[in-house]
């Protein structure tokens, strides 16, 4: 259900609900991950050994169902690639020197940000893991180095429509396959970088 709202240069809909349809399921990918790795851990605990070569092996068809993730994050990410262009606000559009600017100022500054949070909560961490920490403060300028001399001023690819919020909880298992849910996102989350040729592919969840 939608409603037209007088905009800057003319009515702009807006989604007053959305009807979305039930799908029977067997819990989000991150309850089955932690289901998974629960059951693993506790198998690995039980083992009289402590080799690496004494854990269990890791399940088959859990690892198959990775596989199986994998694939449909591509069919998604290949959809929202190649069939945008009768929408404008989902056409693929190139990366500018800008856009790459601004996802380098992004990460350096996630970076301080992550090492300021350690700073602040060195001293309740036990002395082996402030050791560690201690190296890290100390190759901190090599850090940045890192992040300015990987991104590159130019990028020939584009950027393209993405989930926006994509992670294990937003996607519901359902008899060995995935349905991915939740598309609205975060507010600051629209693009991805794509190549930029890829093969059309409609997203299909069953």
């Amino acid at each position: 259900m939608e409603l037209a709202l007088d905009g800057k240069d003319a009515p702009e809909e807006h989604a007053l609900g959305v009807l979305f349809g039930f799908i029977r399921n067997q819990g989000d990918g991150w309850t089955q991950a932690l289901d998974y790795l629960t059951r693993y851990l506790d198998d690995a605990l039980l083992s009289s050994g402590t080799r690496p070569s004494d854990l269990p092996d890791p399940d088959v068809f859990f690892l198959a169902l990775a596989r199986q993730l994998g694939i449909r994050t591509a069919e998604m990410h290949r959809a929202l690639a190649e069939q945008g262009h009768d929408d404008p606000d989902f056409a693929p559009e190139p990366i500018g020197t800008e856009d790459v600017s601004e996802w380098r100022r992004e990460l350096e500054a996630a970076a301080a940000e992550m090492l300021s949070k350690l700073e602040r909560e060195r001293a309740k961490f036990p002395v082996s893991t402030q050791d560690l920490a201690d190296r890290l403060f100390a190759l901190r300028d090599r850090l940045f180095y890192q992040i300015r001399a990987l991104i590159p001023d130019e990028v020939e690819a584009q950027k393209t429509r993405f989930h926006g919020d994509f992670h294990l909880g937003q996607v519901l298992v359902a008899k060995n396959d995935f349905f991915i849910v939740d598309f609205e996102g975060e507010p600051r989350g629209r693009w991805l970088s794509a190549g930029a040729r890829v093969r059309r592919s409609a997203m299909s969840p069953g």
